[in-house]
């Protein structure tokens, strides 16, 4: 019994750990929209952070909504973050069809923790997504026009930081209530055999 009450905290300990050990910012989220007119283009930088522990980590950047408007810029969508750094630049290329395009696009990337053969046995990969909206007028630019966009600036980047820290607080109090939960029905379960068991000897 104690043997399975160990392995789901230590499942939760290291998930908690891999969790608070990556994190992702940009300059748009929520509100802050992309503006973009039809035929234009901007490049939206990600900036990955792996700021606690001692372990490299490897994230793998996956378009999961918007790929018809985007695309991840470089010859690798997997990005080495080495510990105690940030500011690792993810760009996207969004770009917005002269003819055909619709009013609004919501964009979503998926960054996942690759586990490494390194780190054991035991890894658990953490996804973090990021998402926003761009924001389609009907003006038409003459020619192409490239739009780059600014790395996301401090204040917004802490900003965007303890939404993602209060996130992931509430995700740890789930699974920890989850977990409790699951204590308690196991251990009702564990005193209920024992019962009937003891009633089978009496009888």
């Amino acid at each position: 019994m104690k043997t399975k009450l160990i392995i789901p905290v230590i499942a939760l300990i290291l998930i908690v750990a891999n969790v608070l050990a990556v994190g992702v910012s940009t300059l748009y989220w929520g509100e802050r929209t992309l503006n973009l007119n039809k035929g234009e283009s901007a490049t939206v930088q990600f900036l990955l952070q792996n700021m606690v522990g001692e372990d490299d980590v490897s994230m793998l950047a996956e378009i999961v909504q918007g790929k018809e408007v985007a695309q991840i810029m470089g010859p690798s969508n997997v990005y080495r973050v080495p510990a105690h750094t940030k500011d690792i630049p993810v760009n996207l290329l969004v770009k917005i069809p002269r003819e055909g395009a619709k009013s609004k696009y919501t964009i979503a990337v998926l960054f996942k923790t690759v586990p490494s053969s390194e780190q054991g046995v035991l890894q658990f990969a953490t996804g973090l997504e990021k998402r926003f909206d761009v924001i389609v007028t009907d003006e038409q630019p003459i020619g192409t026009t490239a739009q780059v966009i600014e790395s996301p600036k401090q204040e917004i980047v802490e900003q965007e930081t303890q939404q993602d820290q209060r996130a992931i607080i509430y995700g740890i109090i789930a699974v920890i209530i989850i977990l409790v939960i699951w204590i308690l029905h196991q251990k009702a379960k564990y005193k209920q055999l024992k019962r009937s068991k003891g009633h089978r000897i009496h009888h």
